[in-house]
C-alpha cells in the first residue's frame, strides 16, 4: 500500500473523534448561542486567567534577567498583567464590557482600513467581497459601539456561540465525509 492509501484508511477510523468533536462544539454553540451572557461572562473569566498566568510567567522569568534593568522591567509586566487579570477575575462584568469595547473599536477601524485597502486596489474577481466584508465590518463595529454598554451583554458570547456552531457543523461535515472513505 502506498502512504496515502494507508493514511486515508488511518484517518476513515477516526471519523468518531472527529464527529464527536463537532458534536460538542456544536451542543457548546448551542449553550453561547442560547445564554450569550453567561458565554460572555466566561470568556472574560478565562481571559482573566490567561493574563494573570501570564503575569506569573513574567515574574517567574524575571530571575533569568540578564541585569536588574529587565528584572525590575519583567517584575512590572507581571504585575500589570496579574493585575489586570485578577480584576477581569472579580470584576468579568466590566471586563466583558470593557472587551465588548474594544471589539467595536477594532470592527470599525479594521472595516475602514480595509474599504479604503480594497477601493485602491485594481479591478479583480474577489474585491466586490472584500468590499462587502469591510461595509459589515463597519456597520457591525458600529451597531456594538452605538449600542454599548447594553451591547456588553450579548455580543462576546453570542460571536463565540455563532463561531462554535460553524466550527461543530464543519468537523460533523468532516467526520462524516471521513466516514464515507
Amino acid at each position: 500500500m502506498t502512504d496515502t492509501t494507508e493514511s486515508v484508511l488511518e484517518s476513515s477510523k477516526s471519523w468518531k473523534w472527529v464527529f464527536a468533536l463537532g458534536v460538542l462544539l456544536f451542543l457548546g454553540g448551542l449553550l453561547c448561542v442560547g445564554n450569550p451572557l453567561f458565554a460572555g461572562m466566561a470568556v472574560s473569566i478565562i481571559f482573566g486567567w490567561v493574563l494573570l498566568l501570564n503575569g506569573g510567567m513574567y515574574f517567574i522569568n524575571s530571575f533569568a534577567a540578564i541585569n536588574t534593568g529587565q528584572t525590575f522591567l519583567r517584575l512590572i509586566m507581571g504585575i500589570i498583567y496579574a493585575v489586570a487579570g485578577i480584576w477581569l477575575i472579580v470584576q468579568p462584568g466590566l471586563g466583558l464590557a470593557m472587551l465588548t469595547l474594544i471589539l467595536g473599536i477594532a470592527l470599525l477601524a479594521e472595516g475602514i482600513v480595509t474599504s479604503i485597502y480594497a477601493f485602491s486596489l485594481p479591478a479583480f474577481v474577489g474585491k466586490g467581497m472584500i468590499i462587502l466584508s469591510s461595509i459589515l465590518g463597519v456597520i457591525a463595529g458600529i451597531i456594538i459601539l452605538v449600542h454599548w454598554p447594553s451591547s456588553s451583554i450579548v455580543v462576546i458570547g453570542l460571536i463565540l456561540g455563532l463561531r462554535l456552531l460553524f466550527a461543530g457543523f464543519s468537523f460533523l461535515w468532516l467526520g462524516w465525509a471521513i466516514k464515507k472513505l
